[in-house]
């Protein structure tokens, strides 16, 4: 039978408290709220550029845009204070 570190180490676990949204109002950090869901999408748009002394086409991103959820709980009274 394997044991449960074969499959799931302590560095590929996810923390919460790496994960929180904070607000900057008159030079004070406050925390507002702690993520526990979080989604990303984006898409980058690239077109084609010509280097100098190169033959070869590269790729530049020149634009991206981007959609995504948060999720999280109420940490204090803070986000009904400044929310």
């Amino acid at each position: 039978m394997a044991a449960i570190d074969e499959f799931l180490n302590g560095r590929d676990t996810i923390s919460t408290k790496d994960a929180t949204l904070s607000i900057k109002i008159n030079g004070n950090i406050i925390k507002m709220i702690e993520c526990d869901k979080f989604t990303a999408k984006l898409e980058k748009n690239k077109e084609d550029v010509q280097t100098l002394g190169s033959h070869w086409k590269r790729k530049k991103t020149t634009s991206v845009e981007g959609t995504g959820t948060l999720g999280g709980y109420l940490i204090s009274s803070n986000w009904l204070k400044y929310g």
